[in-house]
């Protein structure tokens, strides 16, 4: 039997397409692959440039070495004729010769070599194509007069040039100060200059710089021997603006700066770019796969949805019609019964109608409860409301009060606490699931009491507990008692009628709101339901 103004309501959802969501989806997944493609080939390319400069930078230094300690050992050995003028206190025509042929044999970027006692020119190596030379006055000659002065005066040697020589190629020019002692006082005193051409295009093979298989392109300023600051005399000066990695070549006096990048230019593009395209493109694709799966899928669980709201259209139909096709001959049989008790003296024609009452109401309760069965599964949550509890147990109660009393029973509802009496719950289920319990419990009694005790489990939960003195139920079968159709044994159908269904419904009731049930019994003592639900409200 259904509690009274009883209404469950049940709602049909319909999603629509997760096409547009997935294309969505799968435009992050693929804008996200190129983002990450770029990125990895921007930090692959970086590393690859670093590496790239690390091996310029490792054959600049090389490079810059050797021209270093070509020009330096060259020079250096200038600087040894100086010294020996110095120890000798001067040195004669032919000591000159003869040492300054060595020199040049030995280095053969050495064009000539000049000696300025007092800043006149007087000995030549070699003589022949340089007899102009002789006699030339330093201190007198309009462009190399200021440079004599300044050997002179710092005691220091000058590398100018690279030059143009008039003679035919390019050579940068060494000037070394000579001092030598006085044997009277033993004082240094400046003796005069020495200065050698050296041959920058000898200079810049030996050192390897011409190879045409270096590695590297490189320019070099610091005309003078100014270093950074100066000019370009050599490689092409677009190389500075390439991003070049830089190396010093330091010379007797000042210094020249080697600017340097890979033939061909740093890279431009990541050297793994393929393999790095390659595997985004792989891993995109495999996404693309899995969405594609995905979808189908869906697609497939939606077509079943699609035929379960069908089935369950039909099934829906079918009890509907069931019940109006069975409804109206109960309800027939049930007035005809009434009406043949009333009308009849004879007991046991009121007996047999009483008989036929009694197994029409059976059938009539059987009814309802096989259509609240078969719409708890699509039933929708989305009544909660606030409930009194005193009020809405006042209106359910009173039908079960006059079945109790009809058996000689006690029907009590225990005080409700104050925290409880203002609930939030979904009323047409927590109306079935008390109704069904109750009505139970006085259908299994035969004497005694049943009673509805409410508790507060704690902020959250509220406990309904439902006691009785009846036959209770046997340990073996508490684990069934929820399932459809089920009653403790084939007897119990037959003596107080029914098919097993209230326990199933208050089950998935309790289930669709959160909450919990359980039992304790004593065979032939009684029972006790617990149900346990959440949202009190506070």
């Amino acid at each position: 039997m259904s509690p009274p103004s009883q209404q469950i309501t049940h709602k049909r959802s319909r999603k629509g397409s997760p096409l547009p969501y997935l294309l969505v989806i799968a435009s992050l997944i693929i804008v996200a692959a190129v983002a990450i493609d770029l990125y990895l080939e921007r930090i692959d390319l970086e590393i690859a440039v670093n590496d790239q400069r690390e091996e310029c930078l490792l054959e600049a230094s090389i490079l810059a070495s050797r021209i270093q300690a070509e020009a330096i050992s060259t020079f250096y050995l200038v600087v040894g004729l100086a010294r020996v003028i110095e120890i000798n206190g001067g040195i004669t025509d032919t000591q000159f010769q003869d040492i300054c042929s060595q020199l040049v044999r030995s280095r053969p970027g050495l064009r000539n070599i000049a000696a300025a006692p007092d800043m006149v020119v007087k000995y030549v190596y070699p003589l022949e194509g340089n007899e102009a030379a002789v006699g030339l006055d330093y201190s007198k000659h309009p462009t190399q007069r200021h440079s004599a002065f300044k050997v002179k005066k710092t005691g220091q040697p000058l590398i100018a040039g690279p030059f143009i020589l008039v003679q035919g190629g390019e050579a940068v020019i060494g000037r070394f100060p000579v001092y030598v002692r006085s044997p009277e006082s033993n004082e240094r005193s400046f003796w005069g200059i020495i200065s050698t051409p050296l041959d920058t295009g000898i200079l810049y093979k030996e050192a390897g710089l011409l190879d045409p298989s270096l590695p590297i392109e490189v320019n070099i300023r610091g005309l003078d021997a100014s270093g950074a600051r100066g000019k370009f005399f050599y490689g092409h000066e677009s190389i500075s603006q390439s991003n070049p990695v830089h190396f010093p070549i330091e010379l007797l006096s000042g210094s020249w700066e080697m600017a340097a990048v890979p033939k061909g230019g740093w890279l431009q593009v990541s050297p793994n770019a393929t393999y790095i395209r390659s595997i985004t493109g792989i891993v995109t694709i495999l996404l693309l796969l899995l969405i594609t799966i995905y979808y189908l899928f869906l697609r497939r669980v939606q077509h079943s949805q699609k035929m379960e709201r069908e089935l369950v259209t039909m099934r829906e139909r079918f009890y509907a019609n069931m019940s109006h096709e069975l409804r109206t001959p109960l309800n027939g049989i049930c007035g005809m019964s009434e009406l043949i008790k009333m009308s009849s003296q004879d007991a046991e024609i009121v007996d047999n109608a009483t008989i036929i009452l009694r197994s029409a109401q059976t059938l009539t309760r059987l009814l309802d409860d096989v259509l609240v069965l078969s719409q708890s599964q699509n039933i929708q949550i989305d009544h909660i409301q606030e409930i009194s509890l005193e009020d809405f147990l006042a209106e359910l109660v009173p039908p079960l009060q006059h079945q109790a009393e009809a058996k000689g029973l006690i029907l009590s509802i225990k005080s409700i606490p104050l925290e409880c009496k203002q609930i939030e719950c979904e009323p047409a289920m927590l109306r079935q699931i008390l109704w069904n319990l109750l009505s139970n419990s006085v259908k299994f009694t035969h004497t005694g009491e049943v009673s509805l005790q409410v508790s507060a489990q704690n902020r959250e939960q509220i406990c309904f507990h439902v006691r009785d003195t009846g036959i209770g139920i046997d340990a073996s079968q508490r684990e069934r008692i929820f399932e459809a159709f089920v009653q403790e044994d084939a007897s119990d159908s037959r003596k107080f009628g029914g098919a097993g269904m209230g326990l199933a419904i208050v089950h998935r009731f309790v289930q669709q709101l959160g909450g919990s049930i359980e039992v304790s019994s004593d065979k032939g003592r009684g029972s006790e339901f617990i149900v346990t639900l959440n949202r009190i409200k506070k």
